[in-house]
This record gives structure tokens, sequence and C-alpha cells, in this order.
């Protein structure tokens, strides 16, 4: 796992402008319009606490996937209630750095839960492993974190298996919480985005560039 970039940040580096420009790049705005869509993932529409609903499939658009048409239906017709029943056993407010996270990210916790309900793993119409974890992060973006292939790149070798706990032990260290806050202020991200999501949308932004600066490499030797 390669957290350099994260952990010898200060003020005063070449390497903390740049992750301020990333995330000032990632949340500006052109032409009235998001330059990356996905900064309104939080925010667009009303993001029902409790359920999940047509913006939320939407949103989840914003970050590159899209949920089928029959799991659309399942999550906004035939399970709610039971979406609804498990949602409501998962904090709001709760942030992944906090010490009690780990007890709402548990295997038999109602985030598992929920997971196993989207995937549909004993039955038909779910969504894949990157969809559910993208639903599941614009429920509670302070709580749980977006799981794709740029976010496994760079945090490897942490696997989807133990992706949540290892993000909260990430986030538990208080100098990394006050580098990624400090950052947030510094790049003027949107109040309404956390930690969690700073870090997240720092972690693809890292990812995608390095990313294209290996594509570029490889056209060039070719």
């Amino acid at each position: 796992m390669r957290l350099g970039w994260l952990d010898g940040l200060d003020s005063v580096t070449d390497t903390w402008d740049d992750r301020v420009r990333d995330l000032r790049d990632y949340f500006a705005l052109d032409g009235g319009m998001p330059s990356f869509s996905g900064s309104r993932f939080e925010v667009f529409g009303q993001n029902r606490w409790d359920r999940i609903d047509a913006d939320d499939l939407v949103a989840v658009e914003m970050l590159s996937v899209r949920v089928p048409g029959h799991a659309a239906l399942r999550f906004l017709e035939r399970e709610t209630h039971m979406i609804t029943a498990l949602l409501t056993r998962i904090p709001t407010d709760l942030e992944l750095h906090e010490p009690e996270a780990r007890d709402h990210l548990r295997d038999d916790g109602p985030a598992a839960a929920l997971w196993e309900l989207l995937r549909s793993r004993h039955g038909r119409h779910g969504v894949g492993p990157v969809t559910a974890s993208k639903l599941l992060a614009r429920k509670r973006p302070l709580l749980v974190p977006v799981w794709d292939s740029i976010v496994k790149q760079e945090l490897r070798p942490v696997s989807l298996r133990n992706h949540w706990t290892t993000m909260h032990e990430l986030l538990s260290d208080g100098d990394r919480v006050d580098r990624l806050r400090r950052l947030h202020s510094e790049a003027n991200v949107p109040a309404q985005v956390g930690v969690l999501r700073t870090f997240d949308v720092l972690l693809w932004m890292k990812g995608k560039n390095a990313k294209a600066t290996r594509e570029q490499q490889c056209s060039d030797t070719i």
C-alpha cells in the first residue's frame, strides 16, 4: 500500500500543492457545470437517509456505474421495506475514522447485510461489487468508502473483502485525518464533503493521473 504521498505531506511541499490541485480540479466548475460529475455524487437530489430512490440511481451514474433495470425495480419497489430497515440501523453522522465505526462495519452488521441485499448473492437481479459500494457510499458518505479498479490499484494488496476495515484503520491515524482536513480547507472543497470522501477523491485522482501517465508511456514506446 503506497500512502507516502499522504503521510509525507506538509504545507510547503510540491506534493502538497499537487494534492490541493487534485481536489480543486475535481470540484471545479466549468461554465457552471462540474468538471467531474462525481463531485455532485453526495449532494445530487434529496438523498433521503432511509431509502434508496431514483435520485440515488442517477447519483451513482455520476461515478460511472449503472444500476440495471431489474435491480432498480427491486430497490425502488419490491424490497424498499428491507432496505429501509437496514438503513435505519446505520448512523448517518458517524465518520469512518471514528472508533465506533468498526462496530457498524462488521460482517454481521447492517451495512454488510445491505451489501448482500444489493448484491443479491442468493437470488437474481443484483448489482456488482463496484456498484454496490457506490450505492452504499451514496447513502452513508461519511462511513462507507467507494471501491473501484483505481482504488484497488492504489490500495493493493487490500482486497474487496477487507476494504472497509482497512480504510477504517488508515483513517484512525489522527495525523492523516488532520492532513485531509487541511487539504479540504485549502482546496475550498464544499463543506458537506467529509474526510472519507476527501480521501476517496484524492486516491481516485492520484490513480487516474498515474494511469494516464502509464498509458502515455506505453504509447510513446510503440
